[in-house]
C-alpha cells in the first residue's frame, strides 16, 4: 500500500497537489508494474477537467494507458472540506461490482466511509514542502 496524498505549500494550486500525488506514486511503483490507485472521482480522470489537471492526466502524461474507474458511490460518507453524506436515493446495490457503462469503468460501490483526511489529525500540519 503505498499512500500518496500529503502536504501541500502556500499557494498551491488544485492542479499542483494531484501533480504531487502522481509524482509520489511514481516514484514508489517501478514503471511496467500494474497498480491500482484509489482516489475520490475529482482525481482519477486522465484528462484535465474543469478543477484543473488531476492525478490521472498526470500519472497517464508519464505512463500512457492509465485508465480511469470511476466510483459510484450508492451511501456513506466522505469528506471534502468537511465531512458530508452522499444523497442518493434507493436501495444501494447489496454488493460491489464493476461494469463497463457508456465505454467507461464504472465500479458501483454500495457503501462508502469518509477517508481519513491528514488535517484532522492531531499533530497536523508538518512543515509545509516547497514545490520542485
Amino acid at each position: 500500500m503505498i499512500l500518496f496524498d500529503g502536504a501541500i505549500g502556500a499557494g498551491w494550486s488544485w492542479s499542483d497537489r494531484d501533480e504531487a500525488m502522481a509524482r509520489r506514486l511514481l516514484a514508489a511503483v517501478p514503471a511496467g508494474t500494474r497498480t491500482l490507485a484509489i482516489a475520490g472521482n475529482a482525481h482519477t480522470p486522465t484528462d484535465p477537467s474543469e478543477l484543473g489537471v488531476p492525478m490521472g492526466a498526470w500519472l497517464n502524461r508519464r505512463r500512457p494507458g492509465v485508465r480511469e474507474i470511476r466510483i459510484n458511490y450508492r451511501s456513506g460518507r466522505y469528506y471534502n472540506t468537511r465531512p458530508c453524506r452522499f444523497a442518493h436515493r434507493g436501495p444501494p446495490p447489496r454488493q460491489i461490482r464493476l461494469h463497463q457503462q457508456h465505454g467507461l469503468l464504472v465500479l458501483d460501490l454500495p457503501i462508502a466511509e469518509e477517508a481519513v483526511v491528514p488535517h484532522r489529525l492531531k499533530g497536523w500540519p508538518p512543515p509545509a514542502p516547497t514545490k520542485p
